[in-house]
């Protein structure tokens, strides 16, 4: 590690406008407004607050998906909802309005292997990108699934409901449950029930969107938000998620019990008339229970157009077995 003392007068007219958006920017014009082989990072702002960071390369692997139809959703998705990275309300209160000016000030430059790592002042440490990424990384996801965690759950959930009420599209909430998973800990340890858990959330990774958003809810639970679900849109990938984890542990090489899944889902077409989150939890997990209450590896699925229709709300099981899915009652 080497120090260095330099002087730091960023300029207004520099490099910091261009990688500076608001949060409600599509990734297609965010990247239309960058020289994305210069800027690396792209600074996101809200009301005058910095909220993010984002990395270039994410948004361009994003624009560059295989999937045509994921393609264009997310060319369409804001650069809020590609955040690595996100002040909470107090962090964003405490730093003042988002400005750029130029402040000649003094300070030490601390020198690693890949470059500067940090920026000393008088009164202040400024932290490289680089070396916090991997620790907020760390701090937002699951050790033994490699999936979001709670937290990071809940505030996105928060975020796609008011961009689903912004933008008048429907979202579905969905409960994954693995069935009588003590078992699988209680006979063979929990070294083998960390692994099943991993290949669980591979298995149900595989059928979901690359836009949606997959977390490791608790225990031996997970969630899961979808955006943009047209009448019946989810029926296939919660089918295709009870089918393939059977087949998934069949091939397994440790001889495993039968592993199978009870899957509760709401998908709301009128967001606006939800102003909390917890009511769409509240609405997965009671489909939840009904699958459970059913004997366990099927769902229940819970569609809702408006919550005036509260006496003819559709509800359906979905079972593995069920190649023709039932009709909603």
């Amino acid at each position: 590690m080497k120090y260095h003392s330099t002087q730091l007068s960023p300029s207004p007219n520099g490099t910091a406008h261009e990688c500076m958006v608001p949060a409600d920017t599509c990734l297609r014009d965010v990247v239309k407004r960058i020289d994305t082989s210069k800027v690396s990072h792209i600074l996101v702002e809200s009301e005058g607050q910095l909220i993010g960071i984002v990395e270039t390369e994410l948004i361009l692997r994003r624009l560059n998906a295989d999937n045509l139809v994921e393609r264009k959703r997310w060319e369409k998705m804001p650069a809020e909802a590609a955040l690595q990275w996100k002040t909470s309300p107090s962090d964003a209160a405490s730093t003042g309005a988002t400005k750029l000016r130029t402040i000649p000030t003094t300070c030490t430059a601390v020198e690693c292997e890949d470059g500067i790592s940090a920026l000393v002042s008088d009164d202040d440490v400024f932290v490289s990108w680089q070396v916090v990424r991997k620790s907020l990384s760390d701090a937002m996801t699951d050790t033994v699934t490699s999936l979001p965690n709670r937290q990071i759950f809940e505030r996105r959930l928060v975020e796609e409901i008011g961009r689903a009420s912004r933008d008048q599209h429907s979202m579905a909430v969905i409960l994954l449950d693995v069935d009588k998973f003590k078992e699988v800990n209680d006979i063979y340890g929990h070294c083998v029930g960390d692994v099943a858990l991993h290949s669980i959330a591979n298995q149900i990774r595989t059928q979901l969107r690359s836009y949606d958003v997959l977390a490791r809810y608790g225990g031996d639970e997970f969630a899961a938000i979808c955006s943009g679900c047209t009448p019946g849109d989810i029926d296939i990938p919660i089918a295709r998620i009870l089918d393939g984890i059977k087949s998934n542990f069949a091939r397994t090489a440790v001889a495993l019990p039968p592993l199978s899944l009870s899957i509760g889902a709401v998908v709301v077409h009128s967001i606006s008339e939800f102003d909390r989150a917890e009511d769409l939890i509240e609405l997965a997990d009671m489909c939840l229970y009904r699958s459970k209450d059913n004997g366990r590896d099927c769902a229940f699925k819970l569609e809702i157009e408006s919550t005036s229709r509260q006496n003819s709300r559709p509800v359906q099981v979905l079972s593995a077995s069920e190649k023709d899915l039932t009709k909603s009652l």
